[in-house]
């Protein structure tokens, strides 16, 4: 209980998570850090830490990526063992995370590696719009609530992709190719579109949504 207790008080309101996927970029993972938010590794997200030099504020996880010498390393860091195997890491790190008043969580090393991890992650965004984002060196993805403006750069490409099998009554307001109430699918979907304003307005009615924003 003192552990959760502590571990409440150190959160900041936005965590970064790194995960065991690709790794991150020197660059990437320091520009995420810069503006102090909290640093979580999860099982053997640990070793890009520890490559980097930079000890997490917690090690979560089941701890079978993770070595046995990094785990002796890490010991005076707080580490909650999640040993359920119904599910993935990731999920249990959320779940964790969100309990403990976390508001938002970006991930590094989310994808990469192994197709089917990657897309357990990404069927994990549907959970949390617009709450948890993946971050790579080439894009930012993450799920939309029912209506949202997306801060963008002028001329940057994005994609539209459904996550349900039925997207209902898409609209944009923004782009260069609009959509006006599309339905979006797993046979249609809306792939590499271009802002055309730095706050690109999207809608939509029914189903389950993800953006990927190209850097």
């Amino acid at each position: 209980m003192e552990v959760r207790v502590f571990l409440v008080a150190m959160f900041t309101d936005e965590v970064v998570v790194v995960a065991n996927g690709s790794p991150p970029s020197p660059a990437l993972f320091n520009s995420c850090l810069e503006k102090g938010q909290t640093l979580v590794a999860l099982d053997g997200g640990g070793h890009v830490c520890d490559t980097y030099q930079i000890e997490p504020a917690l090690l979560l996880g089941d701890f079978d990526s993770i070595s046995p010498s990094l785990l002796k390393k890490f010991s005076h860091i707080p580490q909650i063992h999640t040993p359920d195997q119904s599910k993935c890491d990731l999920e249990k790190g959320l779940e964790y995370l969100f309990a403990h008043s976390v508001k938002r969580i970006v991930v590094l090393g989310a994808l990469g590696k192994r197709v089917d991890h990657s897309l357990t992650n990404i069927a994990l965004l549907s959970r949390y719009p617009n709450l948890v984002r993946f971050e790579t060196e080439n894009e930012i993805c993450f799920a939309l609530p029912k209506k949202i403006s997306v801060p963008c750069d002028v001329g940057q490409t994005l994609s539209l992709l459904p996550q349900s099998s039925l997207v209902r009554g898409v609209s944009t307001k923004g782009l260069k190719w609009e959509l006006n109430g599309t339905d979006l699918s797993n046979k249609s979907v809306a792939v590499s579109n271009i802002a055309m304003v730095h706050k690109v307005e999207i809608t939509y009615e029914e189903g389950d949504i993800l953006i990927c924003l190209n850097r």
